[in-house]
């Protein structure tokens, strides 16, 4: 496999892909890997994506924001007390 040159922000940067590592990963993740050599392959493989993206609900754990949105309260709700009552230095 040989690398290739990437030219950004006025430097040269050579690469190249750990295609092993990148296989592995897809296949652990139940996705997909592809090689674009070209232009042309590329636009291939986004056409073939579109196709192929898959929507699902998934719940998700919110106690942590609760949680965080609680201690903010209670926080606001002490410093407001400590001004009532005349105690803040």
């Amino acid at each position: 496999m040989e690398g290739t040159v990437l030219r950004t922000q006025g430097r040269a940067i050579r690469t190249r892909l750990d295609e092993k590592t990148l296989k592995a990963v897809a296949e652990a993740t139940d996705g997909a890997y592809f090689n674009a050599a070209t232009e042309e392959d590329l636009q291939v493989i986004y056409q073939n994506l579109s196709t192929q993206l898959v929507f699902r609900k998934q719940q998700s754990e919110v106690t942590a924001v609760f949680t965080g949105l609680a201690v903010a309260l209670s926080l606001i709700g002490g410093v407001l007390s400590l001004m009532w009552f005349n105690r803040l230095p």
